[in-house]
């Protein structure tokens, strides 16, 4: 409902101290939040990455997005690599970081990730920004 009340919203941060991944977001909120909120330039969520939207493949890329910055709080992730694919079909985001006090476990696998997915928007021609 975020997107409908609220859609010239440019910052966003859902996040709370020691979210279980069962209370966390689906990854495909950041999809849901930044077509819907069209202004959004930056995001920060705790997102459960464990699992990838299923049979569903990625949604579109985002349209016409002002997305610059994603940060990821206190978020398990699975697969580094699926989820950077995934993202780097759907977000024109330039800047992704991960932020973590309470699970620092996740932190190699989410600069992984990031790092691919800057690499597949460098390789695919499509760098966020330029």
């Amino acid at each position: 409902e975020i997107p409908t009340c609220w859609p010239q919203l440019q910052h966003l941060r859902l996040t709370a101290p020691y979210q279980r991944p069962n209370r966390q977001l689906p990854l495909e909120t950041i999809y849901f939040l930044a077509s819907g909120c069209r202004k959004l330039r930056s995001l920060e969520l705790g997102v459960n990455a464990t699992r990838l939207p299923e049979d569903q493949g990625a949604p579109e890329v985002l349209p016409k997005s002002e997305l610059l910055s994603l940060v990821f709080v206190e978020s398990p992730i699975g697969d580094p690599l699926k989820v950077a694919v995934w993202l780097g079909d759907v977000c024109p985001a330039s800047g992704m970081s991960y932020e973590s006090n309470c699970q620092p476990e996740y932190a190699e696998e989410w600069q992984l990730a990031i790092r691919t997915v800057e690499a597949l928007q460098w390789r695919g021609g499509r760098k966020a920004g330029a």
